[in-house]
């Protein structure tokens, strides 16, 4: 126990040990007290734009972040991971931006100006949002988004616009995300966001083993399995990569 509360015993099977997400907490969305870090993370799961939560055990204090949050180890117990450990189980806005993350067509940490001159900042709340602003206004070059806030700044090239790198909490990007998702991006996502281990999936394999092993008949039989198995998986992965692929794509297309 820990100031009356019980540690949960209870997590998710994708999230990392004694590693949080910062800034904390999602424009809008405070700290709040949850049971365990599946708790934690269905919250997230549940809000368009997060995608990781951060879990502090001793308390429940759960955060939310975005997906241009960045990961920090050597966090004492605190747990985190992504809003969901099915890559497709997430909302279509978490699993847009994120492609356009790994895509480059949005930047973290990056401001383009001068920005407000020609207009007003709005709290558009959504980067895409944002985006979408920029793409509406004519003259737009770029859209600066304050992800602390929310708020909406737009830039054009008629004003001398420069691309400033470094500045903490705003992410940048075009009127346009021109390339669409490829193989590559979503293996990227896979090897970044998705749920599976390296360890516990060796586990898994390791249990496969027969037990007629010592005999020369099961060793033959273990190489022909092992080479069918090999196979098997390729060809499965092949087509779940080329349909989940599709799939994104048309999730973008639908927000665009």
């Amino acid at each position: 126990p820990f100031g009356g509360l019980h540690w949960p015993q209870k997590t998710v099977p994708c999230s990392t040990e004694n590693m949080t997400y910062e800034p904390f907490d999602m424009e809008s969305h405070r700290m709040t007290i949850e049971s365990s870090p599946a708790a934690c993370q269905a919250r997230c799961r549940r809000i368009d734009g997060c995608a990781h939560f951060s879990y502090w055990e001793p308390a429940g204090h759960c955060h939310l972040h975005d997906a241009f949050a960045v990961a920090q180890p050597h966090r004492l117990l605190f747990v985190s991971g992504p809003s969901s450990c099915n890559l497709l189980q997430r909302g279509k806005e978490s699993l847009s931006i994120l492609r356009k993350k790994i895509t480059k067509c949005y930047q973290p940490n990056t401001v383009y100006s001068p920005y407000d001159v020609m207009m007003l900042p709005v709290k558009t709340h959504c980067i895409e949002k944002c985006q979408n602003l920029c793409r509406r206004t004519s003259g737009c070059a770029h859209f600066s988004y304050w992800t602390l806030d929310g708020s909406c700044h737009l830039s054009s090239n008629m004003e001398g616009e420069q691309r400033l790198s470094g500045v903490a909490n705003f992410v940048s990007g075009p009127p346009r995300c021109l390339e669409p998702p490829s193989a590559v991006d979503f293996h990227h996502m896979q090897k970044r966001f998705l749920e599976t281990t390296a360890a516990s999936a060796g586990d898994r394999e390791n249990t496969l083993i027969p037990t007629f092993a010592h005999s020369a008949i099961g060793t033959a039989c273990i190489a022909m399995t092992a080479m069918l198995v090999f196979w098997l998986r390729r060809s499965r992965q092949g087509s779940s990569r080329v349909t989940r692929i599709a799939l994104l794509a048309e999730q973008d297309e639908s927000l665009e």
